[in-house]
């Protein structure tokens, strides 16, 4: 095609040829520009479908927009020929670069990092590469990075057999590495360029922007080294290196830095769902090891231990682990050959690499032996029909921490006083297992559990959600009542058994907030010990520990007198606790003095509200600030949404809002004490219901919008089980609303109906379970015809969304197809779509907004294939509603994160060893 013109384009040179066409380099003639111009094979012409993927994909990647990414300029015909023009990058690509051996180790951090940098982008976009080799990374002349082929792996030829596979045709001829391509129309297909593929590419497996990462992985490896992380002759030995083998590690560079050595292990582990999930992550460690590569830690890692570095075996095997799985020493005194006898305070950041976030809502998230020889933590993961709080054990000897077995959907758990075993509550049982992995024991049932201890007396306490303390033997019997409520009691949680066994310590929840109170075991008088107090704990030295306003206090204790002897003082600032609305202070101290806690503090991020047209422009409607739910007025005008008011940034003391999307202005509509949020607009647009939470209840009141208005209560319940209410039928007849099932546990979806009007006001009928049983059930939104129900369900596997017939509900249609932890169905007013978030189901992330166009067709609902709306993602908080559609279909109403990191992905954990001598050092300073 050399000299011939496509449109206005005229072709110069050949630069490539492979499975997604021949590549071309030109000028555009009307803006004379060089391009790059792909050709694409005859096959798309003829295929009408893959054609019109195709075309979704080049315009999804025409919004990415990013300094180390190759832009994508258009998408045409000229005939029957179709072409992809991108923009031209001069310079060799980072294969050619690579066969003159490997690079300086910071010239490849640079690279890497500017890689890492593209990728964040991309998948920031909801854009997964999925071939990424050094062929497709570009270098200029001034040593910028553009990584090439953004996205267009998803759209290749036909498959190859295995005959075919070292073909031209389907060979990127840049690479010396096959290039393996797939119709990725058919499940079950390998697409990629084998050595850097990940596992599951390579057992045509679905696919997210974990592949990504492990062919960074390689890509950095190799860099590095200048050898393939997984070489092989041909493509069967490449697969079953990347499926069995382990890359040549010592190969490394004694230079490198161990933050990249790290990073390597991270991207490069087999099982997905224990590798590095964010580029984000791996950007930041490259920046890290750019700014201190050659930190003591990182000699002492690279060089190996001296003679007298483990004298104190335990730390030893504290530090070498953590070195090797992600902790890192944030600051402290590292001596490892001083005698014991010294003892110094070391202090430790331990990443736990966790797929999900730890466990905010047990007490405390990680508890530590009495020997503090080992750590115990959950890792929540939201997969499979209900999700999983999974019980890990981690030995600080050894270098990862492991699920102990049978112990899926645990909140509560503890220690034994020999450090033999751990009881934990599951499913309303209470449990007891083996730290050598034997399986677990029933010891008795227990519901509403908030908190439990395993005094050395062989009985285990528990606190109570719903009352007071109960406590049961170790070798099973009757629960037995230990502490009652007290008038201002709502409940007693996280409880304390001191040593000796003769004293509890715990949490009493009141009107006023949480107390530390203090009883002598059996039979003792309850004794107030601290006001605004939680989460109490005993030193061997007589000081009291516990946790208030986030930050970690010492107060000294008189056990005998039950009584504080002297001022308290601050010891320990950020301290996570408090996380939806649990008293919970998340730390834990051993026997023998090291303390254990998750550094805050919890905050909740910033948002932006913005309107995002259907060609992915933004524009501001509401400046930063703390938002939770929103709701928009049936005729677009008008928004209220939950706003954090405390401070502290606590999710505590919210109120409901209301601003003119049209004059602008914006003032408070519900703002009494507690937590006042959860809004959705009545169907005629003069009214809202919204959810009250205070002192362990959860209430439902409606108010009219005029300014004057008095909210009245609709429905009043005792406990937390009511989540918030969701969906207003269009007729006004009915609201939906999830509520919490203790006994089946899972959630349910509840229907209620509704009698009045936004005049007059709305009572509500008698309530009834529309879809139950023990799974997770939430977000039913109702059609604007009202005869369909869209809603979340865990039952047949995975987070989906179905829709199904209102009121009978008698068949279930799937409408979220392959897609994974989606969320939030909302309807289209005016237009036959329906929308949800694809995204986190837990905590703060990221998330992208689909749109599903569907019909009617003989009383069946038919989606069609769900599709991206190009640039609209929000920013997703657990159980609030973070998205709304304009009644006229053509915009979304997204809150944006703000650039901070608050509200991070907590899995870190802090550890201090020998902490009461870093309390006495602390008084010294004081004096």
């Amino acid at each position: 095609m050399l000299g011939e013109t496509l449109l206005h384009y005229q072709i110069t040179a050949k630069l490539g040829q492979g499975g997604m066409g021949e590549v071309y380099r030109g000028t555009d003639t009307k803006l004379d520009r060089e391009v790059a111009i792909k050709v694409l094979p005859s096959a798309f012409a003829q295929d009408k479908e893959r054609l019109a993927r195709f075309a979704r994909e080049a315009k999804v990647l025409a919004q990415l927009n990013h300094p180390n990414v190759s832009s994508v300029y258009g998408f045409d015909q000229d005939g029957e020929t179709w072409f992809l023009v991108m923009e031209y990058v001069d310079g060799e690509d980072l294969s050619q670069r690579l066969k003159r051996g490997p690079m300086a180790v910071d010239e490849a951090i640079e690279i890497s990092k500017q890689v890492a940098e593209g990728l964040e982008a991309a998948h920031t976009k909801g854009i997964i590469h999925r071939d990424l080799k050094p062929a497709n990374v570009k270098l200029d002349s001034e040593g910028k990075v553009k990584v090439l082929d953004f996205g267009l792996a998803k759209a290749t030829v036909e498959s190859a057999d295995s005959s075919e596979l070292g073909a031209a045709d389907a060979v990127d001829l840049d690479s010396n590495s096959p290039t393996i391509t797939a119709d990725f129309t058919r499940p079950g297909t390998i697409l990629g360029t084998a050595t850097y593929m990940s596992p599951e590419q390579a057992k045509g497996a679905a696919l997210d922007r974990r592949t990504d990462v492990w062919a960074f992985g390689c890509v950095l490896f190799e860099c590095l080294t200048g050898q393939r992380a997984f070489p092989g002759n041909d493509v069967s030995d490449i697969l079953a290196g990347i499926l069995k083998d382990e890359p040549a590690w010592n190969g490394l560079p004694d230079s490198t830095p161990v933050a990249v050595r790290l990073l390597l292990r991270k991207c490069l582990k087999k099982d997905r769902k224990r590798r590095l999930l964010d580029m984000g992550d791996a950007r930041i460690d490259l920046e890290e090891a750019v700014a201190d590569p050659t930190s003591a830690i990182s000699q002492s890692f690279a060089k190996g231990p001296s003679p007298s570095t483990f004298r104190t075996p335990v730390w030893a095997g504290v530090c070498l682990a953590m070195l090797l799985l992600g902790g890192f020493v944030t600051w402290g005194v590292f001596q490892f050959g001083q005698p014991p006898s010294e003892s110094p305070v070391r202090r430790l950041e331990v990443n736990l690499g966790l797929d999900g976030p730890l466990n905010l809502l047990g007490d405390p998230a990680v508890r530590l032996s009495p020997d503090g020889s080992m750590m115990a933590y959950i890792e929540v993961l939201f997969t499979g029909a209900r999700g999983k709080h999974q019980l890990h054990l981690r030995r600080f000897d050894q270098l990862k921490g492991i699920a102990i077995p049978d112990t899926g959907h645990v909140n509560d758990f503890c220690f034994s006083a020999n450090g033999e075993w751990i009881a934990f509550v599951q499913e309303g049982t209470l449990r007891k297992a083996s730290v050598t992995g034997q399986r677990s024991q029933v010891i008795a049932k227990a519901d509403s559990v908030s908190g439990i201890c395993w005094g050395a007396d062989g009985y285990i306490v528990m606190g109570s959600s719903e009352g007071g303390l109960r406590r049961v033997l170790d070798s099973g019997g009757i629960l037995e009542p230990l502490t009652e409520l007290g008038s201002k009691d709502v409940n007693h949680t996280s409880p304390y058994v001191t040593p000796d066994g003769s004293t509890v310590l715990y949490t009493a929840i009141q009107d006023s907030g949480p107390v530390v109170m203090a009883k002598s075991i059996p039979s003792g008088s309850p004794q107030l010990l601290v006001e605004d107090a939680m989460s109490p704990a005993v030193l061997a030295s007589g000081q009291l520990i516990y946790v208030s306003e986030q930050q970690l206090m010492a107060a000294p204790l008189d056990l005998k007198a039950l009584e504080i002897t002297g001022a308290s003082s601050v010891v320990m600032e950020n301290v996570v606790a408090e996380v939806e609305g649990r008293s919970v202070g998340h730390f834990d101290l051993s026997e023998n003095g090291m303390l254990a806690y998750l550094p805050g503090p919890f905050e909740l991020p910033r948002f932006r509200i913005e309107w995002v047209d259907r060609a992915g422009t933004r524009t501001e409607v509401l400046p930063e600030d703390q938002y939770l739910s929103i709701s928009l007025s049936p005729d677009g005008n008008s928004l209220l949404y939950g706003l954090n008011t405390e401070e502290t940034n606590e999710l505590k003391e919210t109120d409901v809002w209301m601003a003119d999307l049209v004059h602008g202005g914006r003032f408070a509509m519900a703002a009494q004490e507690g937590k006042e949020w959860k809004p959705i607009w009545s169907p005629f647009g003069e009214s809202f219901v919204y959810s009250r939470e205070r002192n362990g209840s959860v209430d439902l009141y409606w108010r009219p919008i005029e300014r004057t208005g008095i909210s009245k209560l609709l429905l009043k319940t005792k406990t937390e089980t009511l989540v918030g209410v969701w969906s207003w039928h269009p007729s006004g007849k009915f609201i939906s609303f999830l509520e919490a099932d203790y006994r089946q546990k899972g959630t349910k979806i509840q229907i209620g109906p509704m009698e009045g009007n936004d005049q007059v006001g709305w009572k509500l009928g008698e309530i009834k379970t529309f879809k139950g049983g023990n799974q997770l059930n939430w977000s039913a939104s109702f059609s604007p015809d009202g005869n369909w129900l869209a809603y979340l369900t865990t039952e047949h596997g995975g987070h989906r969304i179905y829709v199904t017939g209102f009121p009978d509900g008698d068949r279930e249609y799937l409408v979220s197809g392959d897609l994974e932890g989606v969320d939030y169905p909302i309807w289209a007013k005016e237009s036959n779509e329906l929308f949800f978030a694809k995204g986190a189901t837990w905590g703060i992330d990221e998330q992208q907004i689909y749109s599903v166009k569907w019909r009617v067709d003989e009383g069946k609902f038919i989606p069609e294939a769900p599709m991206p709306w190009i640039g609209a993602t929000t920013t997703g908080i657990h159980m609030t509603k973070d998205f709304q559609i304009h009644p006229d279909g053509e915009r979304l109403l997204v809150k944006t994160k703000s650039e901070d990191r608050s509200g991070h992905h907590f899995d870190h954990v802090i550890l201090v060893e020998n902490f009461e001598k870093y309390l006495k050092d602390l008084d010294r300073k004081s004096d």
